[in-house]
């Protein structure tokens, strides 16, 4: 089987290959970043797509990759959701085995933005797929322009990739901006409170047609980004969202990402123009 998007038709999308857990860190409350060491030498993604991640015995779950590839494997982030899988992968340990399939998916075709400036934009968990972008990017400096990034979440413990954060506030090619829905005395918040789009209110350029933006989030809030970014004079041709919390089985099966009325997000993304996936039902619902 050829996979619309696949960039490695000699792994086969239905077996799963080994890969074993080397470090794990906590990243908030609620979740973990794990480094993996890939069993297989050929595998090869671009940011944007994504895995299928099997536990032996339990299950799999589609996971985004938050890393760009290292010579040995990868770096990924999962939530514990209370579900069976990702309660199960919290309980594991350095040197445990797990299974992956893929990669999968539409990526970001970064190459095509060569020369553009890029504001990138996580809400909640949307981060971690967006971090590979950024990664990416920054190992190719010299091509890309002015970089902003954006990250909003609904409390101040609930941030993960801290540390990046830092080295990226801390750059001087880099601007950062943070926010939080709401917080207590007791965060000692410095920031911005208020949704992520009041970030957008404030995202201040001479050039609108220069810019390239790249999101990942919940649906429902990419909709009002999208919106507030349209009213600050940003098209929806600029603008490239990940529909990533829609990834199922990867392969276009079992239905569970079908949105538009006959659009496979695992095959035709998770990666979309905004001008594709606005109108459509369950895009961005």
């Amino acid at each position: 089987m050829t996979l619309k998007y696949s960039i490695n038709n000699n792994l086969n999308p239905y077996i799963p290959f080994d890969a074993e857990i080397i470090q794990i860190e906590n990243l908030s409350i609620d979740s973990k970043r794990y480094k993996l060491k890939l069993s297989k030498s050929d595998f090869y993604y671009k940011p944007g797509q994504f895995v299928k991640l099997t536990l032996y015995g339990v299950g799999e779950v589609a996971i985004g990759i938050t890393d760009t590839i290292y010579d040995e494997g990868f770096e990924m982030a999962v939530r514990n959701t209370g579900g069976l899988v990702t309660s199960s992968l919290h309980k594991m340990k350095t040197g445990d085995i797990v299974g992956l399939r893929g990669p999968f998916g539409r990526p970001f075709p970064l190459e095509t933005f060569i020369g553009k400036n890029i504001l990138f934009i996580g809400a909640g968990i949307g981060l971690w797929p967006i971090r590979s972008c950024i990664k990416y990017i920054l190992e190719n400096r010299h091509n890309y322009g002015e970089l902003r990034v954006m990250v909003g979440v609904r409390e101040p413990k609930l941030f993960s990739f801290s540390q990046d954060i830092q080295y990226w506030s801390d750059r001087d090619d880099m601007t950062v901006m943070r926010t939080v829905d709401g917080c207590v005395e007791d965060d000692h918040w410095e920031d911005n409170i208020g949704l992520i789009t009041t970030l957008i209110d404030k995202f201040s350029v001479d050039n609108h047609n220069d810019w390239i933006i790249l999101m990942c989030g919940p649906p429902f809030a990419l909709k009002h980004i999208g919106r507030s970014l349209n009213n600050n004079r940003i098209l929806d041709s600029q603008i490239w969202v990940s529909l990533e919390r829609r990834m199922q089985c990867g392969i276009g099966k079992c239905n569970h990402c079908l949105i538009g009325g006959g659009i496979f997000v695992c095959v035709e993304g998770p990666v979309f123009p905004f001008s594709e996936v606005k109108a459509m039902s369950g895009g961005l619902d």
